[in-house]
């Protein structure tokens, strides 16, 4: 495995990420505003993005995105030579699925939630896309681990990209997701009922979860090939 390519990408998801996330809170902050990770959609994170915190905080998460597809191509460079037929095939779709995943998961992040059927349906389609993408990785891993010697430690790596990938496909299987636009009733002090957002909405923080998801995914995937291929 090129650790050339490995080590930047994994630096870059996870930095980019990190700054998506501290740049997306900073700008919102400048605004007056208080985003909460566990309340509010990925798309509200970035505003109109004119501010320079929250057009960066965009920039960092296509970043983030696009890191990911790194370890599908690393994987094919490396040992498409060393296959034929299925294999080869099978490469190339990790990398289409890989793609078609960070292009869902970028688009769910500009699509309104007031558009609502198209939301979730991008929403339940990049879970999918995640599910099949960690999936993937994890079998491959499973075919290298049992055609080498002295790596049977790492299929704890397997167990995991595989309990990502379910994990993946359980978030909008939850049944909560069915009353995802409840909102909470609040009494006021002139005796009026107001609704509010609750502080754990749980569509939005599913959504946060899948991208979590994503990257850690990514980050025990990228340490177990490099370790597979010593």
């Amino acid at each position: 495995m090129n650790l050339s390519l490995l080590i930047p990408s994994l630096s870059l998801a996870l930095l980019g990420a990190f700054l998506q996330g501290y740049l997306g809170k900073r700008g919102q902050k400048a605004a007056g505003k208080d985003y909460d990770f566990r309340s509010y959609f990925p798309y509200e994170l970035y505003g109109d993005s004119r501010s320079p915190f929250l057009l960066f905080a965009r920039i960092f998460e296509g970043i983030s995105l696009l890191s990911l597809l790194v370890l599908p191509i690393a994987l094919t460079m490396t040992y498409a030579s060393s296959y034929e037929g299925y294999l080869t095939s099978f490469l190339a779709g990790l990398i289409i699925v890989a793609s078609l995943f960070a292009l869902s998961y970028f688009y769910l992040s500009l699509v309104p939630v007031q558009h609502e059927k198209l939301h979730l349906a991008v929403y339940f389609l990049a879970s999918a896309l995640n599910t099949l993408n960690l999936s993937m990785e994890g079998y491959f891993l499973l075919l290298l681990i049992r055609h080498g010697s002295g790596k049977e430690s790492l299929y704890v790596f397997v167990g995991f990209l595989f309990l990502f990938a379910l994990a993946s496909i359980l978030l909008p299987l939850n049944p909560r997701l069915k009353h995802w636009a409840d909102l909470e009733k609040v009494a006021e002090k002139d005796g009026t009922i107001s609704f509010r957002r609750p502080k754990v909405f749980i569509l939005a923080l599913s959504e946060w979860l899948l991208y979590l998801f994503a990257l850690v995914g990514f980050a025990l995937a990228v340490v177990a090939f490099f370790l597979v291929a010593l």
